[in-house]
């Protein structure tokens, strides 16, 4: 399990590549189009990105006593 500093940076890595990957997502979706294929698989590894980050964050707001669904 990671300590408060670790979790820290680890989310901090996290939101890092959050920000980078919209950032592409939003150029790619100007250039090819909202439906292209490519612009799709960004938005959906974006989304996993987030959810990976918003349990992450509930985890460290709850340490630990929160009840989790997977």
């Amino acid at each position: 399990m990671l300590n408060k500093k670790e979790r820290m940076i680890e989310s901090s890595m996290l939101f890092d590549e959050i920000e980078e990957v919209r950032r592409e997502m939003v150029k790619a979706g100007m250039e090819k189009g909202l439906r292209h294929p490519d612009v799709l698989s960004e938005s959906q590894y974006l989304d996993s990105l987030i959810v990976t980050y918003l349990k992450a964050a509930l985890e460290t707001a709850c340490h630990g006593f929160c009840p989790t669904q997977d």
